[in-house]
C-alpha cells in the first residue's frame, strides 16, 4: 500500500522555491524609507509582535493561523489602523 506524503510536505513541495524570484532589493530597486532590520523581517520593527498558532487534529487536519499586532498588545493596540488579510490555501490532488 502506497502512503500519501503529509499534507504539510506536499504543500511545501508544492512552492516554488524562495530563491527562484530575485528580490526588488537584489534588483537595485531603491527604497527611501530605510534599511533592513537585524533579520530582515516584520519583527525588527519597533513595536510590532507576532504570533501564530497551529491546529492538528487526528491525522487529517492542520491548520493554523499567524497574527500581525502592528501596535502590539499596550494601550495603543486601541488605535485604528489599515488591516487586511491572506489565505493560502493548499489541498490534495487526486
Amino acid at each position: 500500500m502506497r502512503r500519501a506524503l503529509p499534507p504539510l510536505l506536499a504543500c511545501t513541495l508544492a512552492l516554488p522555491a524562495a530563491a527562484a524570484e530575485p528580490r526588488a532589493r537584489d534588483l537595485g530597486i531603491p527604497f527611501d524609507f530605510g534599511a533592513p532590520g537585524r533579520w530582515n523581517a516584520v519583527t525588527d520593527v519597533p513595536g510590532v509582535e507576532v504570533g501564530h498558532v497551529t491546529l492538528i487534529e487526528a491525522d487529517s487536519v492542520r491548520t493554523g493561523v499567524t497574527a500581525v499586532l502592528p501596535r502590539g498588545k499596550g494601550e495603543s493596540s486601541r488605535d485604528q489602523c489599515f488591516g487586511g488579510s491572506r489565505s493560502r490555501a493548499c489541498s490534495r490532488g487526486p
